[in-house]
């Protein structure tokens, strides 16, 4: 390792897409575990780096027997494939009437050594909260992480202007742009996108960081109307209620990883020959990679996003939940940023199988395990994903 990187003050090992069961060490020391092939993971490295002859070592296990040692400690039976309900990598690994059942295992992306910079963006969101044909009312939404100061901050942008704030909490900065030029779905209008770049200056006045950003306007709402067939389900965007003309995406490949992103994106000219303006991410596989929703963007092609539980009844204990949450975090403003994803849905099929698939007489189960069991629905997808979409979107 080189003598600059080893004075630097934080050191970081860098994991995405570890596949899924692993523990981490560097140097003989456990420097910890990951348990989630959606998350991305960082360990601080920097008491434990050497100049030379460094040993990392990444120790996989297999994910068939860790489900069944935590399904064994379970006193009700998940519903479905519980196996694959309570690993959190793409369910159609455990086989699909789509896909072959390969549980793969192992390094979807490069491992990499950050160091950690004077100053970060975890993540920037431009959100909408008033539209008119005249102007547009935008929230910048973002948190600065900074070693640097606890003192005040000062940022600047084209369109956001300039403000005062305090490292490390969630800025709110509302602005308003005349005359907004709007995003909207292919055929009914230019996808148009913003350019800006945020530069964040410390208390003397020094630039610590320029994080380039662009952004779409638009106002998108799903209109759910009783009508004479039962509920409408219509999306508006910008006040104009829009055909829905696409399909689901389920991934084009088995293995994650930079060639499975490049194939996602590859699909967008595809949609695009097809005449879809919109596109449904399904829940049984994988959150999609940026490639494939900055083409969506361009190409105005609206995106209605699964989180990713299917077809099965999902536990809801402390463990899992922290997984989720942790998982949920890094995904809500990534994908919440692109102007495509107009909507987040919670699951696929999962509210059906519970109620059309007979899992109640399948599994024995009396009134209080269902209760149980609907209890933990509730947790998962009533209570913990709308309240942090919600928590980034609003």
């Amino acid at each position: 390792v080189d003598a600059d990187i080893l004075e630097k003050k934080e050191i970081y090992l860098q994991l995405n897409g570890i596949d899924t069961h692993a523990e981490v060490i560097l140097n003989n020391v456990v420097l910890g575990k990951c348990n989630n092939a959606f998350t991305r993971y960082q360990f601080d490295v920097k008491k434990i780096i050497q100049p030379e002859n460094n040993q990392l070592t990444i120790r996989f296990f297999p994910v068939v027997p860790i489900a069944q040692e935590i399904l064994r400690n379970r006193i009700l039976p998940l519903p479905g494939d519980s196996v694959r309900a309570v690993i959190r990598k793409p369910q159609y690994h455990f086989g699909w009437d789509w896909a072959p059942r390969i549980n793969t295992l192992g390094f979807a992306y490069p491992i990499s050594i950050g160091l950690k910079a004077k100053a970060t963006i975890d993540y920037l969101l431009v959100n909408k909260l008033a539209l008119t044909d005249s102007s547009a009312q935008l929230q910048l939404k973002f948190e600065l992480n900074s070693a640097l100061s606890k003192g005040a901050f000062k940022a600047q942008s084209q369109y956001f202007k300039t403000f005062q704030f305090q490292a490390n909490e969630q800025l709110n900065q509302v602005v308003f742009i005349d005359q907004p030029k709007l995003w909207w779905p292919v055929g009914q209008g230019a996808a148009h996108l913003y350019q800006d770049t945020l530069l964040i200056f410390n208390e003397a006045n020094e630039l610590v960081l320029a994080h380039p950003f662009e952004f779409g306007i638009r106002q998108a709402k799903v209109l759910q109307q009783k009508d004479e067939w039962g509920t409408s389900f219509t999306f508006e965007i910008n006040g104009r209620p829009i055909f829905a003309k696409g399909a689901n995406v389920i991934p084009p490949g088995i293995f994650s990883g930079p060639e499975l992103d490049a194939a996602f994106a590859a699909l967008v000219p595809q949609m695009q020959a097809a005449n879809f303006n919109i596109v449904r991410i399904w829940g049984g596989g994988m959150y999609a990679p940026e490639s494939f929703l900055n083409a969506c963007d361009r190409a105005g092609i609206m995106v209605w996003h699964d989180f990713m539980f299917a077809c099965a009844m999902y536990p809801a204990d402390a463990a899992f939940m922290s997984q989720v949450s942790q998982e949920i975090k890094q995904h809500i403003p990534r994908l919440a940023s692109h102007a495509s994803v107009v909507y987040f849905n919670g699951n696929n099929e999962v509210d059906v199988a519970w109620k059309n698939w007979g899992f109640q007489l399948q599994y024995h189960l009396n009134d209080a395990a269902q209760k149980t069991i609907e209890s933990a629905y509730q947790a998962v997808f009533l209570d913990l994903l709308p309240k942090q979409v919600q928590a980034y979107t609003n």
